[in-house]
């Protein structure tokens, strides 16, 4: 009786693990299917917007190391930025030259917007993709003669000029001569690749992000007034 009794028990407990380990049917392996896209579908958004936000402050950060070089060039030449061009050797030479020869950096990679097709596309361009506001970098002639602009220490509101901005091409550009929207546009252009805001630079050292005015960037930003 003992042994009958023992061989109904474990008969029942075979029982419950077949009907504990029975397999999904397909609709119900379907369904499973389904929540797990709803969830991906819902989570994927939020996943993008936080991997362009870390994209948005790499690229501030470039600009803040850059605020950082120009301010101690500025100190050490009474208040003047880089030449944004050089005439006098046969060859023109743009800011970016005296820029690395002045900081001696490895700027290669360094000052790449993680956004710029430019600098995903010219992989051994050995200076950054910004661009600047040329109404405040002096000239250097083609016979040597230097012609001086606006001390950066002379500005009544450096928070609110603009000095660098996001280019779509090589930093050559100024951002208040080719400023556009749009991706597609002219080299030199600015770029607001960072959930519609373009990655900038102000007079006084900070970097932010701004979103595209009609027209351009409004003269207040770029142009020095007495």
């Amino acid at each position: 009786m003992d042994n009958i009794h023992k061989e109904l028990k474990v008969h029942s407990i075979l029982k419950l693990r077949c009907l504990y380990m029975k397999k999904f049917t397909l609709i119900e392996l379907l369904v499973v299917i389904a929540i797990i896209s709803i969830l991906a579908a819902l989570l994927m958004p939020s996943l993008g917007a936080a991997r362009e936000n870390g994209k948005k402050l790499k690229c501030i950060s470039n600009l803040r190391q850059f605020g950082i070089n120009i301010h101690s060039y500025s100190s050490d030449y009474r208040g003047f930025l880089f030449p944004y061009l050089d005439y006098s050797s046969g060859s023109v030479k743009w800011w970016n030259v005296f820029y690395h020869a002045y900081t001696n950096l490895p700027i290669k990679g360094r000052y790449y917007c993680p956004n710029s097709v430019y600098a995903q596309s010219n992989p051994n361009y050995i200076y950054g993709v910004y661009n600047i506001n040329n109404q405040y970098n002096p000239w250097i002639n083609a016979d040597g003669s230097f012609t001086p602009k606006p001390s950066i220490f002379s500005i009544k509101s450096p928070s609110k000029v603009l000095n660098m901005a996001d280019g779509i091409g090589a930093n050559q550009g100024s951002i208040e001569q080719k400023v556009r929207s749009d991706l597609l546009n002219a080299a030199n252009s600015t770029r607001y690749s960072h959930l519609g805001t373009a990655g900038v630079l102000f007079m006084d050292g900070h970097s932010s992000s701004l979103k595209p005015y009609t027209g351009g960037w409004p003269t207040t930003l770029l142009l020095f007034k007495d």
